[in-house]
C-alpha cells in the first residue's frame, strides 16, 4: 500500500492508502499526490515536484545535545541506585538505602561498640560492627561518587561535539563502576 495526499481545489485534505495512484478529476479539482516522509534543516508540509511532502525537521546540535545530556543523567541516576557489591555482598545504593548508610555510621560513631544487623541487597542478613558499618557505608559513598565522575566525564564529551555525529559517539554505555 502507498500513501497518497487528497487535495481539492488546492486544499489539503487527507492521507489515504491505496494500492495504486487514484484518478485526479480535473474538472472538480480533486488530484492525488504520492506521499514522501523525510527529514530536512526545516519542518515542511506541502505540494514539492508532484509529491505531497511531509518533511519533519531535524533536531538542532542543541537539541541533540540536550537529549543526550537527559539519557545520560538518566543511566546515571540508573547506574548509581541499581546497587554495587561489597566485599562479595549486594548493596543496596538507592536514595533511601543511602540515606540508613549515613544514620548507620553516625550510630556507629556516638557507640563505637555497637553490632548491628543488617539486610543486604539480596535479603540476607549480615552483622555488622562499627568499622564494617563504616566501611560498607564508604563503599557506597565510593560507588555513588564513581557514577558522578562517569557523568561529569561524559558531560564533558558531550558538551565538546560540535558536530550530531559526534553527540552520538559519546558512548554512555561504558565504563560504568
Amino acid at each position: 500500500m502507498t500513501e497518497y495526499a487528497l487535495v481539492i481545489d488546492g486544499s489539503f485534505m487527507e492521507i489515504r492508502q491505496y494500492s495504486a495512484k487514484p484518478a485526479d478529476i480535473p474538472h472538480k479539482k480533486v488530484t492525488w499526490h504520492e506521499v514522501v516522509r523525510d527529514d530536512g534543516p526545516t519542518a515542511f508540509t506541502g505540494l514539492e515536484d508532484g509529491s505531497w511532502v511531509v518533511r519533519a525537521a531535524l533536531p538542532t546540535l542543541e537539541e541533540l545535545r540536550a537529549r543526550k545530556l537527559t539519557e545520560l543523567a538518566s543511566l546515571r541516576w540508573e547506574k548509581e541506585t541499581g546497587g554495587t557489591v561489597f566485599n562479595g555482598m549486594p548493596v543496596a545504593t538507592d536514595a533511601v538505602s543511602q540515606t540508613k548508610y549515613i544514620g548507620a555510621v553516625v550510630g556507629a560513631q556516638i557507640d563505637p561498640d555497637a553490632v548491628i544487623n543488617w539486610k543486604m541487597a539480596d535479603g540476607t542478613f549480615v552483622t555488622l560492627d562499627a568499622a564494617a558499618i563504616t566501611a560498607v557505608a564508604m563503599a557506597v559513598r565510593a560507588h555513588v561518587q564513581a557514577c558522578f565522575d562517569r557523568e561529569a566525564e561524559l558531560k564533558a564529551q558531550i558538551e565538546a561535539a560540535v558536530t550530531a555525529e559526534e553527540i552520538a559517539a559519546v558512548d554512555l554505555n561504558t565504563r560504568w563502576s
